[in-house]
């Protein structure tokens, strides 16, 4: 009994919502003959406690699948031109550490500055972008670049809408790509 009462602690994570859960237990033990002394349930703490146990493992396909298809919304909202990987196990081994995520931030700042400078370049072509990486100050000393970010945040947001854009239509592109290969 005491496993028993262990395993249920163990699954407690299952339960999202205690009240509702408490219905299906007391459904299932009033569904089964608690009154014949002979039976298996006749002890209600045994009972109640294995009826909790089905329970919780009863949801745990339900569970996993809400887990697979927010890591599937989550994939698709930071990487929407590639196809989520498929299964709850890769999903997760795309996430797992948070190495992903690190991964998927590194890479956006990487292709902000990868798009800046090149809309600089598109503006200035004899930009010299070997040395754009130095500031102008000497070793030692600290410049403020506060007032050049805010003086560039409209345009960086107009730029990111342009990438938007762009980004909607190769998806619609893609959608419409596919429907025709049907």
């Amino acid at each position: 009994m005491e496993e028993l009462s262990t395993m249920c602690e163990k699954l407690a994570g299952l339960q999202l919502d205690p009240q509702l859960e408490a219905e299906r237990v007391n459904s299932r033990l009033s569904r089964l003959n608690t009154s014949n002394k002979s039976s298996f349930w006749y002890d209600r703490d045994r009972g109640r406690a294995l009826a909790l146990m089905q329970d919780r493992v009863d949801q745990i396909g339900g569970f996993a699948d809400s887990c697979r298809s927010t890591l599937e919304h989550i994939y698709q909202a930071l990487f929407p031109l590639r196809r989520p990987p498929a299964g709850l196990e890769a999903l997760m081994q795309k996430f797992r550490g948070g190495t992903g995520i690190q991964d998927f931030a590194r890479s956006v700042m990487i292709r902000g500055a990868q798009h800046a400078l090149a809309f600089a370049l598109v503006k200035h072509p004899s930009l010299d972008l070997d040395h754009i990486h130095e500031l102008p100050v000497m070793p030692g000393e600290t410049i403020d670049i506060r007032p050049q970010i805010d003086r560039t945040l409209q345009l960086a947001r107009w730029i990111i809408f342009l990438h938007e854009e762009a980004e909607q239509m190769q998806l619609e592109a893609n959608r419409v790509a596919s429907q025709v290969a049907l």
